[in-house]
Protein backbone atom coordinates (compact mmCIF):
# COMPACT_ATOMS: atom_id res chain seq x y z
CA UNK A 1 0.00 0.00 0.00
CA UNK A 2 2.83 2.44 0.79
CA UNK A 3 4.53 1.57 -2.42
CA UNK A 4 1.90 2.43 -4.54
CA UNK A 5 1.25 5.80 -2.75
CA UNK A 6 5.06 6.30 -3.15
CA UNK A 7 4.35 5.76 -6.79
CA UNK A 8 1.27 7.54 -7.57
CA UNK A 9 2.94 10.67 -5.91
CA UNK A 10 5.81 10.54 -7.87
CA UNK A 11 4.16 10.83 -10.63
CA UNK A 12 2.09 13.67 -9.95
CA UNK A 13 5.41 15.06 -8.85
CA UNK A 14 7.14 14.15 -12.16
CA UNK A 15 4.64 14.68 -15.02
CA UNK A 16 4.66 17.83 -15.30
CA UNK A 17 8.26 18.15 -15.43
CA UNK A 18 8.20 15.20 -17.47
CA UNK A 19 5.64 17.01 -19.78
CA UNK A 20 7.62 20.51 -20.42
CA UNK A 21 10.92 18.49 -20.90
CA UNK A 22 10.11 18.28 -24.64
CA UNK A 23 9.94 22.33 -24.73
CA UNK A 24 13.20 23.92 -26.61
CA UNK A 25 13.06 26.43 -24.07
CA UNK A 26 10.67 28.43 -21.45
CA UNK A 27 7.50 30.30 -22.58
CA UNK A 28 8.67 33.24 -20.66
CA UNK A 29 11.55 33.37 -23.09
CA UNK A 30 9.60 33.72 -26.21
CA UNK A 31 7.56 36.37 -24.19
CA UNK A 32 10.61 38.54 -23.24
CA UNK A 33 12.29 38.23 -26.72
CA UNK A 34 8.43 38.99 -28.67
CA UNK A 35 7.37 41.57 -26.03
CA UNK A 36 11.37 43.46 -26.18
CA UNK A 37 11.37 43.25 -30.03
CA UNK A 38 8.01 44.90 -30.36
CA UNK A 39 8.20 47.62 -27.68
CA UNK A 40 5.72 45.70 -25.44
CA UNK A 41 5.44 45.76 -21.52
CA UNK A 42 5.83 42.04 -19.67
CA UNK A 43 3.14 40.30 -17.36
CA UNK A 44 1.20 43.74 -17.21
CA UNK A 45 -1.71 43.17 -14.68
CA UNK A 46 -5.47 43.36 -16.30
CA UNK A 47 -8.70 44.74 -14.32
CA UNK A 48 -9.70 41.64 -13.18
CA UNK A 49 -6.18 40.34 -11.54
CA UNK A 50 -5.53 37.95 -14.48
CA UNK A 51 -1.87 38.89 -16.63
CA UNK A 52 -1.22 39.38 -20.24
CA UNK A 53 1.87 37.86 -21.05
CA UNK A 54 2.82 41.27 -23.12
CA UNK A 55 1.07 44.67 -23.65
CA UNK A 56 2.24 46.87 -26.59
CA UNK A 57 0.61 50.40 -27.85
CA UNK A 58 -1.56 48.40 -29.96
CA UNK A 59 -2.31 44.66 -28.64
CA UNK A 60 -2.80 42.55 -25.50
CA UNK A 61 -0.83 39.64 -26.02
CA UNK A 62 -1.46 35.60 -25.12
CA UNK A 63 2.03 34.17 -25.88
CA UNK A 64 1.42 30.02 -25.80
CA UNK A 65 3.49 26.58 -27.27
CA UNK A 66 1.53 25.68 -30.28
CA UNK A 67 -0.51 22.49 -28.88
CA UNK A 68 -1.48 24.77 -26.78
CA UNK A 69 -3.08 27.17 -29.14
CA UNK A 70 -6.99 26.89 -28.01
CA UNK A 71 -6.20 28.01 -24.87
CA UNK A 72 -4.30 30.63 -26.44
CA UNK A 73 -7.77 31.92 -28.09
CA UNK A 74 -9.87 32.30 -24.57
CA UNK A 75 -7.38 33.62 -22.99
CA UNK A 76 -6.64 36.17 -25.57
CA UNK A 77 -10.18 37.35 -26.52
CA UNK A 78 -10.66 37.73 -22.66
CA UNK A 79 -7.57 40.14 -22.28
CA UNK A 80 -9.53 41.90 -25.25
CA UNK A 81 -12.44 41.97 -23.01
CA UNK A 82 -10.19 43.68 -20.41
CA UNK A 83 -8.42 46.01 -22.09
CA UNK A 84 -10.90 47.66 -25.16
CA UNK A 85 -8.43 49.77 -26.64
CA UNK A 86 -5.82 47.14 -27.32
CA UNK A 87 -6.47 44.24 -30.00
CA UNK A 88 -6.48 40.97 -28.54
CA UNK A 89 -3.08 39.03 -30.15
CA UNK A 90 -1.79 35.64 -30.22
CA UNK A 91 2.36 34.75 -30.49
CA UNK A 92 2.20 31.33 -30.70
CA UNK A 93 5.45 29.22 -29.86
CA UNK A 94 6.52 26.70 -33.36
CA UNK A 95 9.14 24.44 -31.98
CA UNK A 96 8.82 21.59 -34.18
CA UNK A 97 7.86 21.28 -37.93
CA UNK A 98 5.05 19.12 -36.78
CA UNK A 99 3.18 22.26 -34.79
CA UNK A 100 2.54 23.94 -38.17
CA UNK A 101 -0.65 21.61 -37.88
CA UNK A 102 -1.91 23.52 -34.95
CA UNK A 103 -1.31 26.93 -36.15
CA UNK A 104 -3.41 25.93 -39.33
CA UNK A 105 -5.87 25.09 -36.92
CA UNK A 106 -6.14 27.83 -34.77
CA UNK A 107 -6.21 29.98 -38.01
CA UNK A 108 -9.45 27.53 -39.09
CA UNK A 109 -11.14 28.38 -36.20
CA UNK A 110 -10.33 32.62 -36.20
CA UNK A 111 -11.38 33.04 -39.96
CA UNK A 112 -14.51 30.44 -39.32
CA UNK A 113 -15.35 32.58 -36.44
CA UNK A 114 -14.00 36.08 -37.62
CA UNK A 115 -12.23 36.61 -34.11
CA UNK A 116 -10.68 39.93 -34.08
CA UNK A 117 -7.50 38.52 -33.04
CA UNK A 118 -3.95 39.45 -34.55
CA UNK A 119 -1.70 36.13 -34.44
CA UNK A 120 2.24 36.18 -34.46
CA UNK A 121 4.39 32.89 -35.30
CA UNK A 122 7.67 32.94 -32.74
CA UNK A 123 10.43 30.13 -33.11
CA UNK A 124 13.31 28.83 -31.23
CA UNK A 125 15.81 31.09 -33.58
CA UNK A 126 14.22 34.05 -32.41
CA UNK A 127 12.01 34.12 -35.96
CA UNK A 128 8.96 36.07 -36.03
CA UNK A 129 5.86 36.11 -38.81
CA UNK A 130 2.91 38.09 -38.56
CA UNK A 131 -0.05 36.83 -40.20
Amino acid sequence: MIKKVLLITLMIVLLPTLASAKRLFTEAKYQKMWCDYNKGTTEVILIDGTRADCLTNKNVIEVDYADKWYEAIGQALHYGTQLFSRRPGIVLIIEHRNDYRYFERMMNVIKEYKLPIDVWLIDNEGMMENY
